[in-house]
This record gives C-alpha cells, sequence and structure tokens, in this order.
C-alpha cells in the first residue's frame, strides 16, 4: 500500500532536508580543511567561501573543529542551529495545534540576541561564545517556528488560489 505524500509534508521535508545540509556543510569546512587528501583543502575553503556573504567568520569568534574553525561565527552557528532544530520539532509544535509564531513573539526570539550585541557595543559587558552561541540558538528557534508555516503556505500556495483543477471529460 502506497500512501500519497502530502504538500504540508513534502514541504517540511524540503525544509529540514536544507537545513540539515546547510548545518552540514558549516561542519564539513573544518573537516576537509583538516584532511591532507588532493582537493580536500580547496572543497573545504570554498565550503567556507560559500558563507563569507552572511557571515564576518572571524576566527577568534568561531568554534573549532580539527583546530580549523567552522565556516561561520559562533552567533551564526547557533542560529542555524536554532532555525534546524525549530523546523525539525515543528510536526511535534504542528500537531498541538499552536497558533504560528506572530511577529511579537520572533522579536522576543531576536531581543536576547540584540542585548547581547547591545551590551558589548554599549560596553555595558563582554559576550563570550557561549552568549552568542546561545543567544544566536534563541534567535534560531525563533526563526524557525515563524517562517517555517509561512514556507509552507507559500510551498502550498495562496490560500486565496483555488486548488482544484476540473477538466471536462472527453
Amino acid at each position: 500500500m502506497t500512501r500519497k505524500l502530502d504538500d504540508t509534508a513534502l514541504s517540511w521535508m524540503v525544509l529540514a532536508g536544507g537545513a540539515i545540509a546547510w548545518c552540514g556543510l558549516i561542519v564539513l569546512s573544518p573537516l576537509l580543511l583538516a584532511q591532507s587528501s588532493p582537493g580536500s583543502g580547496e572543497a573545504g575553503f570554498l565550503a567556507r567561501l560559500f558563507f563569507s556573504p552572511v557571515c564576518h567568520q572571524e576566527v577568534a569568534r568561531s568554534f573549532s573543529l580539527w583546530s580549523k574553525p567552522l565556516a561561520v561565527c559562533a552567533r551564526c552557528t547557533g542560529i542555524y542551529a536554532g532555525f534546524t532544530l525549530a523546523v525539525l520539532a515543528y510536526p511535534a509544535v504542528r500537531s498541538r495545534r499552536l497558533p504560528p509564531l506572530q511577529l511579537p513573539g520572533l522579536a522576543a526570539f531576536l531581543a536576547l540576541t540584540a542585548l547581547d550585541y547591545a551590551g558589548t557595543v554599549l560596553g555595558i559587558w563582554e559576550n563570550t561564545m557561549l552568549s552568542r552561541s546561545l543567544t544566536g540558538l534563541v534567535a534560531g528557534l525563533g526563526l524557525g517556528l515563524f517562517l517555517t508555516p509561512a514556507w509552507i503556505t507559500l510551498w502550498r500556495g495562496s490560500p486565496y488560489r483555488k486548488h482544484h483543477v476540473s477538466f471536462p471529460a472527453s
């Protein structure tokens, strides 16, 4: 017996797969950079280059694996990990019939990151790898909870569009 995959499940699977692949590439970069096989160093560099438009990639602010920095900083690592966790948890959240996260709720998730950043800029405190990664994780969770239902809605098409097309019988 085969079961047809509905649009919601398919759209979630595509988003979850993309988020996992994105996080995987972050970790793959230092693994490739640490290898001595031909071409692996170049591939690791290309993985870092891929993330350069979205992250400053300061080595001093990045976690390391195999003595090589991850492809993004600690805050971005937290954001992407949190986003991925939220996407993976979305079916459980959805099954509880909780309403989608609205903008004020998203702002609350993002506020900790802004506060951590502002505290450092204003000289109130110096943020740390732990504070950057944890506030990034919280922000990522919020972004995942906010964007996943939007992604699914976009995937399925506008709620105002007719979903069924009927063809005349021949």
